[in-house]
C-alpha cells in the first residue's frame, strides 16, 4: 500500500513539474498537409494548429481512411474553420503515448493530411538512482536522477558501515 501510494505521489509531482515547464508548439495546416506532420512533445505541453488556407479541422477520433477508431490514449475531435490564420485546434497533452490524427474534411487524410503527436514522460530513468521509478513510464531522461551523497550511504542518507567508510 505504502509503494501505490508513494507511485501514486511521483506521477503527480512529476505531471506538475512538467505542467510548470510546459511549451507551446505550432501545426500550420494547409492544401493537404500539417506541418510538421510529426511532433514529440512533452506531458503539459500545448499544441496549437494554425491554418494555413482552405477548410481543415483536427480529428484524434476515427481515421477517416478506414473509419476505425485511432485508438488513442483520448479522443478529441475539432471544429472545421476556413479562416486563414485562425487557431483550428489548442491541445494541452496530459496523457503519454502516441496519438495520430487526420483532417476529416472531404478526401483531406486520403490526400496526405495526416499526423502524429508522441507525448513523451520526462523523468529519471537510471535504475541504480534514487528516485528512479520503473511504475512512471518514463520515456525520456531529463537529468533529475539522484544519487547517495557518497559511497557510504544509500538514498536515504542511512550509513552503509562498510569496511572503506
Amino acid at each position: 500500500m505504502k509503494n501505490t501510494i508513494l507511485s501514486l505521489l511521483s506521477i503527480i509531482l512529476i505531471f506538475n513539474l512538467n505542467s510548470q515547464n510546459s511549451q507551446e508548439f505550432t501545426i500550420n495546416a494547409g492544401s493537404y498537409y500539417y506541418s510538421p506532420s510529426t511532433l514529440t512533445v512533452s506531458v503539459g505541453d500545448v499544441v496549437n494548429w494554425y491554418n494555413d488556407g482552405g477548410f481543415h479541422n483536427v480529428n484524434f477520433d476515427f481515421n477517416t481512411i478506414t473509419n476505425e477508431s485511432f485508438g488513442n490514449p483520448e479522443s478529441f475531435s475539432s471544429s472545421a474553420t476556413s479562416d486563414v490564420g485562425a487557431l483550428i485546434y489548442s491541445h494541452v497533452f496530459n496523457i503519454p503515448g502516441t496519438y495520430s490524427y487526420d483532417c476529416s474534411i472531404g478526401s483531406h487524410a486520403a490526400n496526405g493530411m495526416v499526423g502524429t503527436i508522441i507525448v513523451d514522460v520526462a523523468g529519471c530513468m537510471d535504475v541504480n538512482a534514487c528516485n528512479y521509478d520503473a511504475d512512471l513510464g518514463v520515456t525520456v531522461d531529463d537529468g533529475s536522477c539522484t544519487y547517495p551523497a557518497d559511497a557510504c550511504t544509500d538514498c536515504a542518507g542511512a550509513d552503509l558501515g562498510g569496511q572503506d567508510c
